[in-house]
């Protein structure tokens, strides 16, 4: 069998093929959460609405520091919680500005094939636990959580909603 430029054949064009799948899903997301209704960033947060959707168009140039800006904006946010008068608004706020840029990053690394070292991997599920956390601090909770940010992914690609990605991760609020 010959290739005619076109396409890959085999294991390595399902792969390419599956990798396509969960990028244009995630664009599709980033697409879908930039409505006119989005909620503003939370205090300490810049405003992300089109972060996802840029580094999916992207390649994988700058990847660590770009996981190094997730992280201390993680941070930054972390440092600068205030209990929210709204607090679905504030907890999508933390899925649309935090999480989504973080499992946006993760999606594209994988698409692409792109090696994260890992100390990055590292900030990369640190940065998915700490939205995680002002998430759950949203609604008054006050947890810390250790998922991997490959579970979390996969829970996105399977709902295709970063809001549902936080709520069956943690649980909060309670269904």
């Amino acid at each position: 069998m010959t290739d005619d430029g076109g396409g890959s054949t085999g294991a390595d064009g399902r792969r390419a093929a599956a990798a396509n799948g969960v990028a244009d899903a995630a664009t599709d997301a980033a697409d879908a959460a930039s409505s006119a209704d989005a909620p503003p960033p939370p205090p300490g947060v810049p405003d992300a609405t089109e972060i996802g959707a840029d580094v999916l168009r992207g390649d994988a140039d700058g990847l660590e520091e770009r996981v190094d800006d997730l992280h201390d904006v993680a941070q930054d946010a972390r440092e600068a919680f205030e209990p929210p008068e709204d607090a679905a608004e504030r907890a999508l706020a933390y899925c649309r500005h935090g999480l989504w840029p973080v499992l946006a990053v993760y999606v594209d690394r994988r698409g692409a094939g792109a090696a994260l070292g890992q100390p990055h991997h590292d900030r990369l599920e640190v940065a998915l636990n700490t939205w995680l956390e002002l998430y759950a601090r949203s609604y008054g909770g006050d947890h810390s959580f250790d998922f991997s940010v490959r579970e979390a992914a996969e829970l996105f690609v399977s709902t295709h909603n970063v809001l549902d990605v936080a709520q069956l991760l943690t649980d909060v609020p309670e269904r």
